[in-house]
């Protein structure tokens, strides 16, 4: 257990996170948020509704534990890391992205809400849930699925951004132009790394490279 958790650090990095997400998100333009490419073969809008999956779960599953009830089935019970993001990901492509957009500020609100009601003691020390083999360190599960997941996904898109900054140039990336400085993703959907080598092709004779 990190002795220096506290609820108030969590609240707080939990906001940072989030602020620094709707930062990057006011840079993107709404006709662009259904673009693919953001993240893998992802839009914008795509990877707003996967983080919003994980913010409203643990909203789900908290106001069940208040009620003395298991967490609601979501259909995606059984089923592998990658085969629920793909569920979810299927799911999003169905709904506008006004919808998406309003959902993940309500969800994410609601989120702080659930974090504020539950004792401290709750958040930090170890728990022990019904149908889970080992306890569980609920505040790990916020930095995991919460702040530090929306910090994963802040470098493709503001790569994504850089990479449409230059008009005159279409910019083409290959397997061997990628610098992986970093392990591999967790999200294997993610295709860009937070550092890469990205070539140019301009319409002028001029080739450049740019990180």
């Amino acid at each position: 257990m990190d002795d220096s958790m506290t609820k108030a650090r969590l609240l707080g990095e939990l906001r940072a996170a989030r602020r620094e997400w709707d930062a990057l998100m006011a840079a993107v333009p709404e006709e662009r948020m259904t673009e693919p490419g953001a993240a893998g073969d992802w839009s914008v809008k795509d990877v707003i509704a996967h983080l919003t999956s994980f913010d409203r779960w643990f909203v789900q599953a908290s106001e069940a534990y208040f009620r003395g009830a298991l967490p609601p089935p979501d259909g995606t019970e059984g089923m592998s890391f990658e085969e629920r993001n793909q569920f979810r990901y299927r799911q999003a492509q169905q709904r506008p992205l006004a919808e998406v957009l309003a959902e993940s500020h309500e969800i994410f609100q609601r989120l702080l809400e659930m974090v504020e009601a539950h004792t401290e003691d709750f958040l930090i020390q170890p728990q022990q849930f019904e149908g889970v083999a080992e306890p569980i360190l609920v505040w790990k599960l916020l930095q995991g699925d919460g702040y530090a997941h929306y910090r994963d996904h802040i470098p493709s898109i503001r790569a994504w951004l850089e990479l449409s900054a230059a008009p005159a140039c279409r910019p083409t990336i290959g397997q061997a132009d990628t610098l992986r400085v970093l392990p591999p993703h967790p999200y294997p959907f993610l295709r860009l790394t937070t550092r890469q080598i990205v070539r140019y092709s301009c319409t002028t004779s001029t080739r450049h490279s740019r990180r």
